[in-house]
């Protein structure tokens, strides 16, 4: 498909995404993704509509977000300070809270308060809040988001130098890896970053801020981009 096909594609499900979907009728689900149950209000549109790519999952899926679920459990210990920033539905939130346990704890940002809204519900219902602070909001200038096809200029917005210290930071931010890591002044033992088409040029900054790069996952196929999933420790 030819650069025009995809931005017709993409515009489609945009529209629909942010037009049509909001409309229709739902039904509550308890969908298991990678282990961690995800109760969501699935709409009766996104099963039939042709040519449609819902913005979350409609069925249950052992392997999603995997790159970033074996991260967070390979990276996270007892005790940890933990910052998510791109916390979408919840799924490496609670593997993260798990990790930490008790003596630890998990903040995360998510922008999009469809997404937001189920991130908190899998945080209660998987008996996690005690550990866990939700901010709706984006990290820097962070306006894209998988969960809309489009901006999220609306969302309130953090500066990145107002980041809570952590021990681990994971970011699924969608591009705007670059900007935070470059202005944010934490400095965690490890981060753990998708990047979106700017691999080398995240490399770059990690290694400039004093970080060794210890693991480095292609990330799951794409029709717009080249992701990778990056491990980098401090050194």
């Amino acid at each position: 498909m030819g650069a025009v096909g995809r931005k017709i594609k993409y515009g489609y499900r945009q529209w629909v995404s942010n037009a049509v979907r909001p409309w229709m009728p739902t039904r509550r689900r308890l969908l298991l993704l990678n282990g961690i149950e995800v109760p969501m209000d699935i709409s009766l549109i996104d099963a039939w509509l042709p040519y449609y790519k819902p913005p979350v999952p409609i069925e249950n899926n052992p392997g999603y977000e995997g790159d970033e679920v074996d991260a967070v459990r390979a990276y996270c210990n007892q005790g940890d300070r933990v910052v998510v920033i791109g916390g979408g539905l919840g799924v490496t939130t609670v593997v993260a809270a798990r990790a930490v346990g008790p003596t630890g704890g998990v903040h995360v940002y998510e922008p999009i308060e469809e997404a937001c809204a189920i991130l908190e519900a899998t945080i209660r219902w998987n008996q996690c809040a005690d550990r866990v602070t939700v901010a709706n909001a984006a990290v820097g200038r962070q306006r894209m988001s998988c969960f809309t096809h489009g901006s999220v200029a609306s969302a309130p917005s953090v500066e990145c130098a107002a980041l809570p210290d952590a021990d681990v930071l994971e970011m699924d931010c969608e591009g705007e890896e670059e900007f935070i890591l470059s202005e944010m002044k934490m400095r965690p033992r490890v981060v753990l970053v998708e990047t979106h088409d700017n691999h080398d040029r995240v490399v770059r900054i990690l290694e400039a801020r004093g970080y060794q790069i210890d693991r480095v996952k292609e990330g799951a196929p794409s029709e717009t981009m080249t992701r990778t999933h990056i491990a980098a420790l401090r050194v």
